[in-house]
């Protein structure tokens, strides 16, 4: 059944239904039709819509365009997910960013303490762009976790430093009556402050903020329409059964606010968005506010199931256009994309096709689609696009975004064993398609889905909702997916308060989810049965807690605060109910965590057998969270083995994994192939992935990201094997580097071999085959060029993963580098393996075993920069504590330095640093304070080893205390450059503080092209994302005091005019100084410069007291130069360049001012530019004149 379509006209309102049978034609009904009714329940309804981000900056394009035709329809309200629990709606022409209110009325049915197990939203927007870690909403009211100390929240942010928010430690109300919540803002552009207020039944609240108690919380500046996401979440079901919601578009006051909650809201001229009737209708209204402003808007509607398609669907791009101007408005759309690729033979980067398109947005009021076809973009592929909005000749916005183009199931081949092996943790709001179309065959309710908890389904004893799990099993079924129901967390009236010892273990400890049942027999067997019983036939797959091992006998009390005993209690319990209600259910363990150090609870079924007899009538599937990985030395890999023993033939899993903590996108790709290839292996059979945000698509433009790509490419030929052949192998392998060589047979009776290194740490290969080979594609699934040598043997070259295809069994002849990489792997520990929101601390840097040994410990910390980890090392003095790094290949002889960047913490241990089992260097780490020092030992290796060497750092037996290693370092003495001569006398050295003027971060906001950017406005690309390094740092031979915050500004930028950043100013004046220098050093450095070389694109201006000034002219290609290091001119002289996470290089430099006036106070420093390119200042030192 479809659901109507509404559209608001200029003056009245209207409300659109589709013509039955005609896709995208609509009839007006009568006008005294005064709603919309949205209550009927509408499975594979498609997923809710992320409409705009707001007008940037835009760089011209290269290519001569193609010209399409874009088709407009009637915005319908089906376009974004609509579902019987949460109502969602467009923001753009709803939300006036400078004030406005928001009221819902409310009709909770359980106290408010009875709430407090997670983050749960009322009412709820996202930024259209990253804010930072943790920063995923922009304007949210909620209810927070217990550990916070309240029971009523709401946040607002305007940017990626701050969060304004303001809590109510006791949110009063009568359980069943009905209770109104209202949040207002308004900026005063006098004082340049946002006052934010909270109501309730009309009444203004005092709030609970960190300094105090305040009636209202003021914001610097204004909130900003551009950061606006595109929709708006209101949270129809538990806890808080919103009924109806009115939002305006200006600052409500006490007496404009419904006071009694019966009562129903009103529309006035202020009134943008009116939902009534149990949020069944909608109304929508044109207010002062869209008459003052003219409003209009044309921008990309992204959702993520419009940005990913098979082969064989027709491609567009869909925009979604508002239009209250007063008059048509005509736009011009040019999209660029560029096809992704990994074969080293095709390193072309260009856009495949630029094309452009005419959008006409009518002067009606109305939402419209309009959708732009790609046909260009139909074959198989990861394509980025470049989407330019233009209005005349000037362009207006640039947007960033990604479309994948999966392959489509080869039919003519049968499906193979490993079929259903993938599984994925699908969103409670989103289309399965997304999720099947990459082969997935199972979907877990944890993440995004936890609708089978105690707590969710029975909120108050005896009552059972019902609704979420309803809609979230009839829509997996719909798709073809399977359901694991994962079951467990009491709401508090069905719980134990655990001790206060056990709640300080864990944050989440705290919350009563977490606690044990009270009554195991009575309310814990009912709630099992109850809800087994409901899904009986359509639900099979139950597991009992989420990674439980994380308990009581765990130093951290995470998921259950109860012991082991008892969690074998509630399972016992579980498996009997659940078997009596559907007797097919299989039932899981819990997914035991590999990072708990509870290591008891996942094998006590077999350590004692004769109590719990090898867990039988406990479980029918063995079940782990496997972070570490399924190599034979993985944390997972001895239970399995107990398993295999006790109960053979029984099946095993792996139901949660992600790599997010891997931000290096090629080993991301890497590992998704090698460990899928792993757990294969291993025998498993289900992999269940998770982190749809984490990992797979964009949060901000829902974009797919490579992952997802790749991972259809994987999947759709993994699905066609039959068996586990051969491991490839050849003379002289590196089981290190090449951790994928596997061979499987298909059902077609052909081969399939996977073979490859890792990019990032390994470099691309030349593989030398023999063998039947029919075809070899890439990680991407693009063909790889094969050559024929003499000997009939074929050549390819890979810069990640080859998939071969062949008749019958291939041999790998030899395997040739082609490029360089550094000898040591993950040196400063960005990228780990594990958990680490349960517990960093056992996140292991990928590629370091850790040593600990007895009365030591190895945990990974937060290192000296943000992203950046490290690893902290203490000893008691019983037995060293080493961290290694294995399979090493030092190419050539000669003497080669290892050196550590360490801080030591606590006592005085002796650090030494290691090569192949030998201490070689020693240095006692005594009164240092907390200050950072480098380490280094010089070993002479000659001749080279046959065989690959460790390399490592530790503490000394009979040695106690501890210390931080930031990273490390293994360079042959011949590479490293010569020292720079100093260029300042260090004794006089005085640094400037660009503080009052940095406007930019080292990092970068998502998406690229946002106008917004911390960089270069290029998403990834910014020097954060590289070896950077802050503090005192010598530079070219000056020193230089860098900022440690990667996310504060701290970096003075200018661009302007027609660069690719105009909304950067083209000069920033006033650098502080009020001292007399004979030098300064200026480091800074450039991107995306227009001028010829020797062109003066800035100065800095150095003003004295006297009012005199001298300029230091700052020239293209002579002292500054584009950071792109192969684009650098060889007579510009380097300060230092910096290896991105990708491999590329970037480069910073300096120019040093002689001061002609060393005598005369310098008052202050402008930097002025000529809108020639973006120009960064990082820092600048002076040498103080003699006295």
């Amino acid at each position: 059944m479809n659901i109507g379509n509404y559209f608001i006209g200029l003056s009245e309102i209207s409300y659109f239904y589709p013509v039955v049978g005609k896709k995208h034609h609509f009839v007006q009904l009568d006008r005294e039709v005064k709603g919309m009714n949205m209550s009927n329940r509408r499975r594979g309804m498609t997923v809710l819509i992320w409409l705009m981000i707001s007008v940037l900056a835009l760089s011209a394009l290269p290519l001569m365009p193609t010209v399409g035709n874009a088709a407009t329809t009637n915005a319908q309200n089906t376009y974004y997910y609509q579902n019987d629990t949460q109502f969602k709606h467009y923001t753009r022409g709803i939300l006036r960013p400078d004030q406005g209110t928001i009221e819902m009325t409310m009709h909770p049915t359980k106290p408010a303490v009875e709430s407090g197990n997670d983050y749960e939203f009322a009412f709820a927007v996202t930024p259209s762009r990253d804010l930072g870690a943790g920063r995923n909403t922009l304007l949210g009211i909620y209810i927070p976790p217990v550990e916070e100390n309240a029971q009523l929240k709401f946040v607002i942010r305007k940017d990626a430093t701050t969060s304004f928010s303001g809590a109510l430690t006791s949110f009063s109300y009568t359980p069943g009556e009905r209770v109104n919540v209202a949040l207002t803002w308004n900026y005063s552009p006098s004082t340049n402050i946002s006052r934010i207020r909270l109501y309730i039944n009309g009444m203004q609240q005092q709030l609970s903020i960190p300094s105090g108690m305040v009636s209202e919380v003021s914001m610097t500046g204004s909130l900003s329409e551009d950061l606006y996401a595109n929709v708006l979440q209101v949270e129809k079901a538990e806890p808080f059964n919103v009924e109806q919601l009115k939002i305006s578009t200006r600052e409500l006051s006490s007496s404009e606010l419904l006071s009694v909650p019966d009562s129903k809201f009103k529309a006035d001229s202020d009134t943008s968005l009116l939902v009534k009737n149990e949020m069944k209708t909608v109304e929508r209204y044109r207010t002062n506010w869209h008459r003052l402003t003219n409003y209009h808007v044309l921008a990309p509607a992204w959702r993520a199931e419009t940005q990913q398609f098979v082969v064989g669907e027709n491609i567009s791009f869909p925009m979604l256009s508002l239009n209250y101007s007063g008059e048509d408005q005509n736009y011009t759309v040019n999209i660029e994309a560029t096809a992704v690729n990994f074969d080293v033979a095709n390193t072309n980067s260009e856009p495949i096709v630029s094309k452009n398109f005419t959008v006409q947005s009518d002067n009606d009021g109305k939402y419209a689609i309009h959708d732009l076809a790609l046909p260009e973009l139909n074959a198989e592929g990861y394509y980025k696009l470049k989407t330019t909005v233009s209005a005349g000749s000037s362009p207006i916005a640039n947007y960033y975004s990604a479309i994948a183009v999966l392959p489509a199931n080869d039919t003519s081949v049968t499906d193979g064993v490993y079929a259903d092996f993938y599984g994925f943790h699908s969103k409670y709001d989103w289309d399965p398609k997304i999720w099947t179309d990459v082969n997935a065959r199972i979907t877990r309710t944890w993440a995004e889905a936890k609708v089978f908890l105690w707590n969710v389904v029975e909120p108050t004893k005896g009552t059972f909702k019902w609704e979420k799990t309803d809609q979230y099993v009839s829509k997996s079924k719909a798709a073809g997916l399977e359901v694991l129901g994962v079951l467990g967390y009491p709401s508090r009236w069905a719980a134990t308060k655990p001790t206060d010892a056990i709640m300080e273990t864990s944050n989440l400890a705290q919350r009563p989810e977490r606690w044990v049942p009270k009554d195991f027999e009575g309310e814990w067997a009912n709630y099992i049965y109850q809800t087994v019983s409901r899904y009986k036939g359509e639900v099979k797959y139950w597991e009992i807690y989420n990674e439980v091992n994380f308990n009581a006998e765990s130093s951290v009390a995470a998921t259950l605060t109860g012991t082991d005993a008892q969690y074998m209690e509630l399972l016992e319990i579980a498996y009997r109910e659940a078997k009596r209600a559907d007797p097919n259910a299989q039932i899981l363990t819990s997914g035991y965590s590999d990072h708990a150090d509870n290591v008891k609870l996942p094998t006590v079924f077999f350590d004692n057998a004769a109590q719990y007899q090898n867990g039988v009538n406990y479980f029918d599937i063995y079940n782990v969270h496997g972070y570490d990985g399924a190599k034979a030395n993985s944390k997972t890999t001895p239970w399995v083995n107990k398993l295999k023993l006790a109960r053979p033939g029984t099946e095993y899993w792996m139901s949660e994994q992600m790599h997010f903590t891997t931000p290096d996108r090629d080993t991301r790709l890497y590992m998704t192939v090698e460990w899928l290839v792993d757990y294969l292996k291993m025998g498993y059979s289900k992999f269940i992935n998770m982190g749809t945000f984490e990992v797979f698509f964009n949060r901000y433009t829902l974009s797919p990201e490579p992952d997802y790509y790749v991972l259809g490419v994987f999947n759709n030929k993994i699905r066609k094997a039959s068996s586990i052949q051969e491991t490839l192998t050849w003379p002289g392998i590196s089981t290190t580097t090449f951790r994928v060589r596997q061979s499987f047979e298909l059902t077609n009776g052909k081969r399939l071999s996977i073979l490859g290194a890792n990019n990032t740490t390994a470099g691309a290969y030349e593989y030398e085959l023999s063998g039947n080979i029919a075809s070899v594609v890439d990680l991407y699934d693009h063909p790889i060029t094969v050559t024929t040598k003499p000997n009939g043997n074929k050549v390819i070259q890979s810069s990640n993963i080859a998939y071969i295809e062949s008749t019958g069994q291939i041999q790998v002849v030899s395997a040739v580098a082609l490029e360089s990489r550094p000898l040591l792997r993950n040196a400063d520990f960005i990228n780990l393996t594990g958990d680490a929101n349960m517990n960093l601390c056992t996140a292991i840097p990928q590629e370091w075993d850790y040593l600990p040994s007895k009365g030591g410990s190895i945990c990974t910390v937060q290192g000296q920069q943000e992203g950046n980890y490290a690893v902290q090392m203490s000893a008691t003095g019983q037995e060293r504590v080493t961290i290694r790094q294995t399979g090493i290949m030092p190419p050539e002889p000669g003497t080669y330095r290892l050196s550590a960047k360490i801080k030591k913490i606590t006592e005085n241990p002796n650090v030494y640093l290691w090569y192949q089992g030998t201490a070689y260097a020693a240095k006692q780490i005594t009164d240092l304070g907390t200050d950072y020092v480098t380490i280094t030992k010089d070993i002479v290796i000659d001749p080279v080893p046959t065989s690959a060497v460790s390399v490592g750092i530790g503490i000394t037996a009979n040695s106690s205390g501890s210390f931080v290693v930031e990273s490390l370092d293994f360079v042959n003495v011949a590479d490293i450059p010569q020292e720079v001569t100093m260029q300042l006398d260090t004794s006089k050295k005085s640094y400037i503080s660009l503080s009052s003027l940095a406007n930019q971060s080292y990092s970068d906001e998502s998406p690229a092209g946002d106008g917004q950017g911390g960089w270069a406005d290029f998403g990834p690309e910014n020097i954060a994302n590289s070896n950077f390094q802050t503090g005192e740092q010598v530079i070219g031979g000056i020193p230089y005091q860098l900022p440690a915050s990667m996310s504060d500004p701290t970096v003075m930028m200018i661009a302007g005019g027609s660069t690719i950043r105009p909304n950067l100013p083209v000069s920033l004046t006033g650098i502080p100084v009020n001292q007399k220098f004979s030098k300064i050093g200026f480091l800074h450095t450039l991107m995306y410069p227009t001028a010829p070389s020797s062109t003066t694109i800035g100065n800095y201006i150095i003003h004295y007291s006297d009012g005199t000034q001298v300029d230091q002219p700052i020239v293209f290609q002579q002292n500054i130069d584009d950071w792109y290091v192969p684009s650098i001119n060889p007579a510009v002289v380097i300060a230092k360049k910096y290896t991105m996470t990708n491999g590329g290089e970037r480069a910073v430099f300096n120019t040093l001012f002689t001061n002609p006036n060393p005598e005369k106070t310098i008052t202050t420093i402008d930097l002025s530019g000529q809108s020639k390119a973006i120009i960064a200042l990082l820092g600048i030192t002076g040498e103080l004149t003699n006295s």
